[in-house]
C-alpha cells in the first residue's frame, strides 16, 4: 500500500522544476483518495454481492447455481473487449486520449459485437456437452452483455486517465448494487438460475449510459480506421494473454461440469464465489489506480518497481490474513448462515481460500506488467500458466470431484502468484529473494498466530448458535491480534509502513484541502 506515496512524492523526470512542489502534492492527493474510492467502492460491491450470494443460497438449489456456473464458462467470451486491452492502451496513452477514444469506441463495439456471435454460437454445444438444455438459453441472455460492456470502455478509460476515481466508484457502486437487488427479487419471483443472468445486461448497460453522461469526453465520432492498428498491435497480445488466463478463472468449474452433474458443480461454484470476494477486494482497486500512476513514471524503472514491492508487501500482510480467517471459520459459519444445506462446500472453500492468499498479490503483478509496457512477457507468463492449470484440472475432475480440483487450485495459486511478481519485475533488476522477503513474514504471522486460534477454537462445542458464534469470535478476535504481534516482530518495517499509512489516511482532511488548493489542472 506504501506505492501510493512512494510512486506519487517523487518528481518525474520530464516535469518542470518549477510545478514539481504543487504537482507532488497534486499526484499524492489523487492518487491516495483515488484508492479510497475505489477500496469503498469494492467493499461496497463486495458487500452487496456476498449479502445477495447468502439470500440466493437461502432461495435457490444448489442445481441453479450450477447451471449458472455452467453458463458463465462461455460467458468470459463476453469479457473479450476488457481482455483486447484496449482500455489498457488508451490509459497508456493519456496524454493524446481525446485522439484515441473514437478508435477505441469502434474498435471495442466491433469486438463486442463478434463476442456475442461467438456466444450464441457456442451456445447449442455447451448445452449439448453439459448435457443442459437450460444453460442454452442462459448463455443468449449473457451474449446481450459485450456490446452493452463495450460502450462503457472509452469513458471509463477517460475517467482512469483524468483519475476521477469517485465517479468510477459511485457508478460501480450503483452497478453492482442494483444488479445484486434484482437477482434477489427475480429470485423471489421463482426465477431459478435467471436470477443469475438477466441482471447482468441489466446493469452493464446502466453502467455505460452513466459513465457518459458522467465523463462527457470531447470526442470525433470518426471511424479513423488507420489508428486501429496502433491500438491492436499491444491490444492483439493482451487478447492472447488474457484468453488464456480465462481458462484459469473459469477452468475449473468448465472441467467440472463436463464429469459432473450440476449439483456437484453448483456446491463448487457457490464455494468459488464467496473465497474469491477478498481476492477482488484487493486487486481491482490496486489495479485501476496503479495503471494511470506507473505509466506516469515509466521513465523511472526503480521507482517503479521499490514501489510495487512495498505495495504488494501491504497487499499480502493484509489480505493473506483475511484469507486464511475465513478458511478457519468456515465451518461455523457456514453452519450459522445455512445449517447443513452447504456443508459440501465448506471443505472446498476453506482449500481455495489458501489458495487465493498466495494470490493476493496477482492483480498488481499484471498492472506493472501493463503499466511497464511488458506486454509480451504478460502474454509469455500466461502461456506458460494455462496448461500448468488445465491439465492438472482436467484429470482431478475426472477422477476426484469438487476437492481434488480445489487442492490443484490451491498448488497452482501457489506456484503463480510469486512467479508472476517475479516476472513483472525481472526486467527492472528485480530477484527471487525480493519475491520470497514479500511473503515470508505474513505466511509465518498467519501460520502461528491465526493457527494457533484457529486449534483453540476447535475445542469449543459448535452445537448451538452461541458456540458457533463463540468459535467465529474466538478465531478472528484472538487469531487477528496474535497476527498482528507476530508479525510486528517478523516484519517491523512492514507494519510501520501500514500504521504509518493508517495513521496518514485518518488524518486526511487538512492534508486533502492543502492539496486541491495547490493542484494543478491533470494533463490530458
Amino acid at each position: 500500500m506504501d506505492l501510493l506515496p512512494t510512486l506519487s512524492t517523487l518528481p518525474t523526470q520530464s516535469e518542470n522544476p518549477a510545478s514539481r512542489p504543487a504537482r507532488r502534492v497534486g499526484m499524492a492527493d489523487r492518487t491516495t483518495r483515488g484508492l479510497l474510492w475505489m477500496f469503498a467502492r469494492t467493499l461496497t460491491n463486495k458487500g452487496a454481492t456476498v449479502g445477495s450470494q447468502i439470500v440466493l443460497a437461502w432461495l435457490l438449489l444448489p442445481e441453479d447455481f450450477g447451471l449458472f456456473g455452467m453458463a458463465i464458462t462461455v460467458n468470459f467470451l463476453a469479457s473479450l473487449i476488457e481482455w483486447v486491452g484496449t482500455r489498457d492502451v488508451l490509459v497508456r496513452r493519456g496524454r493524446r486520449i481525446h485522439h484515441w477514444l473514437a478508435p477505441g469506441l469502434w474498435m471495442s463495439l466491433s469486438v463486442g459485437m463478434l463476442a456475442s456471435l461467438m456466444m450464441l454460437a457456442l451456445a447449442p454445444v455447451a448445452a449439448w456437452a453439459y448435457g443442459e438444455p437450460a444453460v442454452a438459453s442462459l448463455i443468449a441472455i449473457l451474449a446481450i452483455r459485450p456490446p452493452l460492456q463495450a460502450l462503457a470502455i472509452p469513458p471509463g478509460a477517460y475517467l482512469q486517465i483524468t483519475m476521477r476515481f469517485r465517479a468510477i466508484a459511485l457508478i460501480g457502486i450503483l452497478h453492482i448494487v442494483f444488479g445484486a437487488g434484482l437477482s434477489v427479487l427475480l429470485a423471489l419471483w421463482g426465477f431459478g438460475a435467471y436470477s443469475f443472468v438477466i441482471p447482468i445486461p441489466v446493469s452493464i448497460g446502466i453502467q455505460s449510459l452513466a459513465f457518459w453522461l458522467v465523463a462527457r469526453p470531447r470526442m470525433r465520432w470518426r471511424l479513423a480506421p488507420r489508428r486501429w492498428r496502433y491500438l491492436l498491435g499491444d491490444s492483439l497480445v493482451l487478447t492472447g494473454a488474457n484468453l488464456l488466463l480465462a481458462l484459469v478463472s473459469h477452468g475449473d468449474y468448465l472441467v467440472l461440469g463436463l464429469f459432473h452433474d450440476t449439483a456437484v458443480v453448483g456446491v463448487y461454484f457457490f464455494a468459488f464465489t464467496l473465497s474469491v470476494q477478498v481476492l477482488r477486494i484487493m486487486t481491482l482497486n490496486l489495479t485501476q489506480v496503479l495503471m494511470p500512476v506507473i505509466s506516469h513514471l515509466k521513465y523511472e524503472p526503480e521507482r517503479q518497481m521499490l514501489g510495487f514491492l512495498r505495495a504488494s508487501e501491504g497487499l499480502i500482510a493484509i489480505g493473506l490474513p483475511v484469507c486464511v480467517m475465513n478458511a478457519a471459520i468456515a465451518e461455523p459459519l457456514f453452519h450459522l448462515l445455512f445449517g447443513t444445506k452447504w456443508d459440501a462446500a465448506i471443505p472446498v472453500f476453506q482449500v481455495l481460500c489458501l489458495g487465493l492468499a498466495i494470490r493476493i498479490t496477482e492483480g498488481a503483478s499484471f498492472a506493472m506488467l501493463k503499466g511497464t509496457g511488458q506486454y509480451g512477457r504478460f502474454f509469455r507468463l500466461a502461456l506458460i500458466g494455462a496448461p500448468l492449470f488445465i491439465v492438472p484440472a482436467a484429470f482431478a475432475a475426472a477422477w476426484g470431484g469438487t476437492l481434488a480440483v480445489a487442492w490443484t487450485v490451491t498448488l497452482w495459486s501457489a506456484l503463480f502468484g510469486p512467479a508472476a511478481m517475479y516476472v513483472s519485475i525481472r526486467s527492472l533488476g528485480g530477484r527471487w529473494s525480493q519475491v520470497f522477503h514479500v511473503f515470508l513474514a505474513p505466511l509465518g504471522a498467519a501460520a502461528g498466530g491465526i493457527g494457533l486460534a484457529y486449534a483453540l477454537a476447535r475445542a469449543v462445542p459448535a452445537e448451538s448458535v452461541a458456540g458457533q458464534g463463540l468459535a467465529i469470535a474466538l478465531t478472528v478476535g484472538l487469531g487477528g491480534g496474535l497476527y498482528l504481534g507476530l508479525l510486528r516482530v517478523m516484519a517491523p518495517s512492514t507494519t510501520a509502513l501500514l500504521l504509518g499509512r493508517l495513521r496518514m489516511l485518518l488524518s486526511r482532511p487538512a492534508g486533502a484541502r492543502a492539496g486541491r488548493a495547490t493542484q494543478p489542472p491533470m494533463e490530458c
